[in-house]
């Protein structure tokens, strides 16, 4: 885990053990960045570039950069990073789930439509992990 912030630290943490529940992944923690496939981090991810619009700014709570292996359709490497700044003064819950939705991203699962039921629906994270969502991941791990 390449952060200091304590609830960054937190949100992570609870995030793994929330994919780890349902018994189909484990993550691991590891102190050696050379053996593990997720790296978890905090870090700025406002918005610096220019903006289509005048006045238009937008930010991210979340970002995963994910690395394949085409030939064996296998993740090489990812990177889970929140955004310190902007969930500073949320609550421990909403900064889990925004985690458990990077972390799903780090897994495999992309964005789920607007209407559905999962934690991995975009800017609403008001939702934990879902039993969609569990189905999902339970089929792309078999």
């Amino acid at each position: 885990m390449d952060t200091d912030n304590p609830k960054i630290k937190k949100a992570f943490r609870t995030a793994v053990k929330a994919w780890n529940k349902p018994q189909i992944v484990k993550l691991i923690w590891t102190d050696h960045r050379s053996n593990a496939n997720v790296i978890v981090n905090s870090g700025d991810l406002s918005s610096s570039a220019s903006q289509p619009n005048v006045g238009y700014v937008t930010s991210q709570l979340g970002s995963t950069q994910t690395s394949y292996n085409p030939d064996y359709h296998t993740m090489i490497k990812a990177t889970s990073t929140l955004d310190a700044n902007q969930l500073a003064y949320v609550n421990d819950q909403f900064r889990a789930h925004v985690a458990e939705h990077e972390l799903g991203h780090a897994l495999g699962l992309a964005h789920a439509p607007e209407y559905e039921h999962s934690v991995m629906v975009p800017r609403n994270i008001r939702t934990g992990i879902t039993k969609q969502d569990i189905k999902t991941l339970r089929m792309m791990y078999r």
